[in-house]
């Protein structure tokens, strides 16, 4: 078991899975964290050693006011896709640079185009009060939409949150606020 806390949730990954916290980790931090503008996505997880995901977590409760633009305009999944592109560029920078297995286990799923590479926002928010904000986030939470906008890398995009977890061996909790 893994566990790593991101916001207010508690992530706990079995043993079915390999996970590094990507935007905490030293080959990000010390490697492509280094150009400006970079990010990367917050878990970064292979599931059974050949299935790799590409994690990122926004939990907006309780601020809704504050993200409605995010969710309503698209600015959240060109957000989330530069993490996924950098991310991916970490991978590779880190793969050259270290002798670590992790790195060696992402680019062999890369490099195979037979292997799955899943994209998945984990996404907490408050819905909006009214009718046509509540359709503009959902438009652009929506995974057929999403699914063109990452077919660069992988047509399998997942929106999950704690109502609809559907990732295998991975259980999420929510930490008291303080």
């Amino acid at each position: 078991m893994t566990e790593f806390t991101e916001k207010y949730l508690q992530f706990t990954f079995g043993p079915r899975w390999e996970v590094a916290k990507l935007d905490e980790h030293p080959a990000y931090r010390q490697g492509i964290e280094k150009l400006s503008h970079t990010k990367a996505v917050d878990f970064l997880a292979v599931l059974d050693g050949h299935a790799l995901y590409f994690m990122e977590v926004k939990d907006f409760r309780s601020y809704r006011i504050e993200n409605e633009r995010r969710l309503t305009t698209g600015e959240l999944t060109l957000e989330w896709g530069h993490k996924v592109r950098d991310s991916v560029a970490c991978i590779v920078g880190a793969y050259r640079q270290s002798e670590e297995t992790l790195w060696n286990r992402c680019v062999a799923i890369l490099r195979d185009k037979g292997q799955e590479i899943k994209v998945v926002l984990w996404l907490e928010y408050d819905p909006p009060r009214y009718d046509r904000k509540r359709q503009q986030v959902q438009a652009s939470i929506d995974q057929n939409i999403l699914k063109k906008k990452f077919k660069w890398l992988t047509n399998k995009v997942l929106v999950v949150n704690l109502q609809n977890n559907t990732l295998p061996d991975l259980s999420v909790e929510n930490l008291a606020r303080s």
